[in-house]
């Protein structure tokens, strides 16, 4: 007798771990991309930016980064899942 087993899904936004540089925020995968949400206590920045290994989206004191699909640099592993 044959069995099937069946295959669990990925969910396709996975929230990690907690960040370590003194600001609120958490660190994710949406898909296949890596990124981070930062809520900063002091600066607030607003527009596009574009760095070695990220995007970063800047409204307020909040933002977000996700990983470039082409990095200059390696991105390591950002989101610790």
């Amino acid at each position: 007798m044959t069995t099937f087993s069946k295959a669990v899904p990925t969910p396709f936004f996975q929230k990690g771990a907690s960040l370590n540089d003194g600001t609120d925020g958490f660190r994710f995968n949406i898909g296949n991309r890596s990124g981070l949400y930062r809520v900063r206590k002091a600066t607030s920045r607003f527009g596009l930016t574009k760095g070695e290994t990220t995007r970063g989206v800047h409204f307020g004191k909040r933002s977000i980064y996700l990983e470039r699909k082409k990095t200059e640099r390696p991105f390591w592993n950002l989101s610790a899942l």
